[in-house]
């Protein structure tokens, strides 16, 4: 990819390596590995420091795919899988009420059948 053709650029800490992971099999491009935040002991010595990850896009794989329409796509499946849920939970208890309404005989006990 070239420079010219850079749409949009994200960075991402190495906490976030699933995000890297899962743009980078949908056709992004790792730009740059960095270091931010270095940390430093008693004696001002540099022990450690973050990692980060620049990623980029073009423009068509950009508007094919990023984190913002993942997510949004994942939204509506979890909704649509929940909604599926409640109408097939919903049948299921009307088949239950059927099946209890035939075989369950409804009868009333008044006061004066109790012997207390």
């Amino acid at each position: 990819m070239n420079l010219e053709t850079i749409y949009h650029v994200e960075k991402f800490s190495q906490n976030q390596l699933d995000d890297v992971n899962l743009l980078l099999e949908h056709g992004w491009v790792l730009l740059q590995i960095g270091q931010t935040n270095f940390r430093y002991d008693v004696h001002d010595f540099a022990v450690g420091a973050d990692k980060t990850f620049i990623l980029g896009a073009s423009k068509t794989v950009f508007e094919d795919f990023n984190l913002e329409l993942y997510q949004f796509n994942k939204d509506v499946e979890r909704a649509a899988n929940n909604l599926a849920f409640r109408i097939n939970r919903a049948k299921e208890d009307k088949e239950r009420e059927k099946r209890l309404g035939l075989y369950s005989d409804a009868f009333e006990i008044l006061d004066d059948d109790l012997p207390f």
